[in-house]
């Protein structure tokens, strides 16, 4: 049998645990003051124009950056709180790409740079005590793992980088309407809905707390662990 002292410090073991996936996020500067920081960097437009959008910053560029001016400017970047979540080159094929500093240093740096995004590394916090119900939606393959293992924050984004995060919605017309963009998507998958139980995870889990996702209006996001006794199956679609 555990001690009561060994089991307090087991507590507060997991309680610190809990508190580390979140450090820093008081320390993201909102837009505004970003953007003038970065347009200050920038020497007022001498190297790209800062523009502001929904839960986003771009930094369109009208000279490329050397790599200590790169590596300088991600500093800065960073100590803001924000990260280039993708990045424009011009080539043949000019798209959004994910940004990676290495290969970036490796392929890219000659090549004209056109713009970076950059989104918060913590977005817009909500109150958890707003929601008792939530909903997950997955490709049907992964259903029996997460009913056994519960939902595990994940970073599988082809294009963007984020933080590791398990997304939700609170309602059954934001449900429809992300279903309906998963099958679009991915025509011969099925999906499958979890009913969260919101209430009994967040007494569960004290610190867990949850984000406004700036790409997709309705959704929000934790990144804590959501244990599977918490989690009900809502039908294969």
């Amino acid at each position: 049998m555990l001690s009561d002292d060994v089991k307090i410090m087991i507590k507060l073991n997991s309680l610190i645990k809990r508190e580390v996936v979140y450090e820093g996020l008081i320390h993201t500067v909102e837009s505004e003051t970003t953007a003038d920081m970065l347009n200050k960097w920038s020497g007022s437009g001498g190297k790209f124009k800062v523009a502001i959008k929904p839960q986003k910053i771009t930094l369109d560029f009208t000279n490329n950056l050397d790599e200590k001016e790169l590596k300088n400017l991600l500093k800065l970047i960073n100590n803001l709180g924000w990260f280039i979540s993708a990045v424009l080159i011009f080539r043949s094929e000019v798209k959004w790409e994910k940004f990676n500093l290495e290969k970036f240093l490796k392929d890219d740096i000659d090549k004209r740079l056109l713009s970076f995004q950059l989104e918060a590394k913590y977005d817009i916090e909500v109150n958890v005590h707003d929601f008792d119900t939530l909903y997950h939606i997955s490709p049907s393959i992964y259903k029996e793992k997460i009913l056994t293992y519960g939902l595990i924050p994940k970073s599988k984004e082809k294009i963007f980088s984020h933080p590791d995060r398990v997304y939700f919605v609170d309602n059954d017309d934001d449900v429809n309407i992300l279903l309906f963009q998963f099958q679009k998507l991915q025509e011969k998958t099925d999906f499958t809905i979890f009913e969260i139980d919101f209430k009994k995870c967040r007494r569960n889990n004290p610190s867990i707390r949850l984000f406004l996702d700036p790409n997709f209006r309705g959704a929000i996001y934790t990144l804590s662990n959501i244990p599977p006794q918490f989690i009900k199956d809502n039908g294969t679609y």
